[in-house]
């Protein structure tokens, strides 16, 4: 099952949920509440895909990814609020 990451707009805490591709409707996502502080104001963020990596990796491209993921940190989730 995909798991979908959500961040809570009243606390600020990023949590992940496991749904069902049949399950994700946007009944089923506004019916989400923080687990942190029960808030409702909740958006969903971007999921990266995941990797595995069964090779071993260069420094490059260690330092590439490293970047990907701090520049997801820094974007807005605005554009995939709910």
């Amino acid at each position: 099952m995909p798991r979908y990451d959500f961040s809570c707009g009243d606390c600020g805490n990023i949590f992940e949920l496991t749904i069902s591709m049949s399950d994700y409707t946007q009944e089923y996502v506004k019916s989400v509440r923080c687990p942190y502080c029960g808030g409702g104001r909740i958006s969903r963020e971007y999921t990266p895909p995941a990797i595995s990596i069964q090779k071993e990796v260069s420094s490059k491209t260690l330092k590439n990814l490293d970047k990907i993921m701090k520049h997801k940190n820094r974007t807005s989730s605005s554009e995939y609020a709910i």
